[in-house]
């Protein structure tokens, strides 16, 4: 059993792991670029740990190596959810081909809606080519409520990226069972777009760990009613 298990666990690529790092190889040894590097592989759904260790080379006079190691965890994960007249059931695959890609798919049960069942799906592409920028792209179908999207996103995970913004567009259909007109009842087209980068950053002489980040950013947002309440 624990080998089909493991089996069924994908292990990650190493250029999965490459694309998550802040340097490549022929760059300066930073040591911030070094911890931030271990930050983010730790922040990975399918990582459970990371070092990052500097090795020097004999002989070889400003030279060294750079061995990162991971320890991966399971990235299958079952859930279950019953709350009230409603039960809810995932499945997720957050390491899909060892690629970092994350996938799920869940399934809802409302006896005394109409329809009973719903579907909620999502699939999630992070670090795209080594950008940091993440899609995703969702479906949903719940009583009630119907909606997809597409969203790209480039967090500020770390000062030396230069820059972080978003875009989400998403289309969603709301219907309160009811035999009355209501005001919930509506369909509608959202755009919005957010866009920022870091002016300056403190760094405490004596918290070298501790830092400060001036950030600036903008945003707009479009809604459109396609169907008014």
């Amino acid at each position: 059993p624990k080998r089909f298990l493991n089996n069924l666990n994908f292990q990650t690529r190493e250029t999965t792991i490459r694309q998550s790092l802040l340097f490549r190889e022929g760059d300066t040894i930073d040591p911030f670029r070094l911890a931030d590097s271990e930050r983010i592989l730790r922040n990975l759904a399918f990582i459970a740990d990371a070092r990052i260790v500097v090795v020097q080379i004999p002989g070889s006079g400003d030279s060294a190596d750079v061995r990162v190691i991971v320890k991966e965890t399971w990235a299958l994960k079952l859930s279950g959810l019953r709350g009230g007249k409603r039960m809810k059931a995932t499945l997720a695959e957050r390491n899909l081909l060892g690629l970092g890609h994350q996938i799920s798919v869940a399934g809802a049960l409302k006896p005394n809606a109409s329809p009973r069942l719903g579907l909620d799906m999502d699939y999630s592409v992070q670090n795209i080519h080594g950008s940091f920028i993440t899609g995703t792209l969702e479906y949903m179908r719940m009583p009630g409520k119907e909606t997809a999207g597409l969203a790209f996103y480039r967090e500020l995970i770390s000062p030396f990226l230069r820059y972080a913004g978003g875009l989400d567009l998403r289309r969603t259909s709301i219907t309160v069972p009811d035999s009355l007109p209501s005001a919930a009842d509506n369909s509608s087209e959202v755009a919005d777009l957010w866009a920022g980068t870091p002016l300056y950053q403190w760094r405490s002489p004596k918290e070298t760990w501790r830092s400060r980040i001036l950030f600036l950013s903008g945003r707009i947002r479009y809604l459109k009613f396609t169907r008014r309440p």
